[in-house]
Formats: structure tokens, C-alpha cells, sequence
């Protein structure tokens, strides 16, 4: 199935048919603030329109749900992204336009590790290229902004979207 989302108060439906997901979300990261308006001009250019936006720091519940599958029960990496998230704020942003889950990830970076994204993406141009080392098996990018993967992430993260800036 395909969401689509109806109107600025992220209301989901479902449709049988399908029907390409124009709607989706994504943040910048404490590390990408100062860059943010470059990113704007960056998404636009990609063909992505900016519906709304709010600025603030991460909820906990927040950081829970949009990484739920990344922690792994990896509890130091938890740890280390909420306090990375929460201390700064972040720039949660709504976004629309055609076929956005392939437009999407080819603005930002197909990689979290910005070492691996092609030139001329947001990962690439923002992203801390060493990463935070957790442990001797976890290390964390700080790779300037996060983007679903997928179309039941995007449903997923619209969801939470909605929630945080109700919240503002």
C-alpha cells in the first residue's frame, strides 16, 4: 500500500491502488543547523517542497521511535545519540512532491556514512566524515540529517512528525 497524506495535519490514509507517496519528512541534525538554509536551497533544487517546518530538540520518545530498529539493544549508542539530540536542536521538516521516497534519499545521501554518498548531497556537503566512536563495534555518524528509507518508514516518521510538532 501506499500513504498519502491529506492536508498540514499529516492525516494518513491508506489506499488500495497505487498511488505514489508525494509526502514525507526528514530533520537536520544539530550538526547541519548552521548549514540549514543551504539545505533548504539544496531540497528544492532536488525537486522537494517544504510545507512546514518547527525547530526544536529531539524528544526522547521521538529519538526512540525514529531509530527503534538502529539500536539494536545497544544501549551506549542510545545513549549517545539522545544526548547528541538533545542537548542542540534539530530542523524537523515537512516535505512534498512526486515519487518522493526515490527523490528523497538521492538529495540527502543513499548512505548514513557520508563517506559513501555521492558528491553534491547533503551528507556529503554536512556530515562529520570521522565518526564517533561508541564502542569497539558501534560508531556513530554525525551525517547532518535524517530521511526514511523506505515507504513504510516515510508513513512511520509522518507519524512522529505529526506528534512533534503538535508538541511545539
Amino acid at each position: 500500500f501506499y500513504c498519502i497524506v491529506q492536508s498540514d495535519l499529516f492525516q494518513l490514509t491508506t489506499y488500495k491502488r497505487r498511488i505514489p507517496m508525494r509526502y514525507s519528512m526528514c530533520f537536520i541534525k544539530p550538526e547541519a543547523m548552521k548549514q540549514r538554509f543551504e539545505i533548504y536551497k539544496m531540497l528544492r533544487a532536488g525537486g522537494l517542497q517544504v510545507t512546514s517546518y518547527v525547530i526544536k530538540a529531539m524528544p526522547e520518545w521521538a529519538l526512540d521511535e525514529f531509530y527503534q530498529d538502529s539500536f539494536g539493544g545497544n544501549e551506549a549508542l542510545r545513549k549517545a545519540i539522545l544526548y547528541h539530540m538533545r542537548l542542540q536542536e534539530c530542523n524537523f521538516l515537512s516535505l512534498r512532491a512526486n515519487n518522493i521516497v526515490e527523490i528523497l534519499p538521492r538529495v540527502c545521501g543513499l548512505s548514513t556514512n557520508p563517506n559513501e554518498c555521492e558528491e553534491g548531497t547533503v551528507r556529503a556537503r554536512f556530515s562529520n566524515k570521522v565518526p564517533k566512536i561508541i564502542n569497539e563495534k558501534t560508531l556513530y555518524w554525525h551525517n547532518a540529517i535524517h530521511r526514511p528509507k523506505n515507504e513504510a518508514e516515510t508513513a512511520k516518521d509522518v507519524g512522529i512528525l505529526e506528534r512533534i510538532i503538535s508538541s511545539a
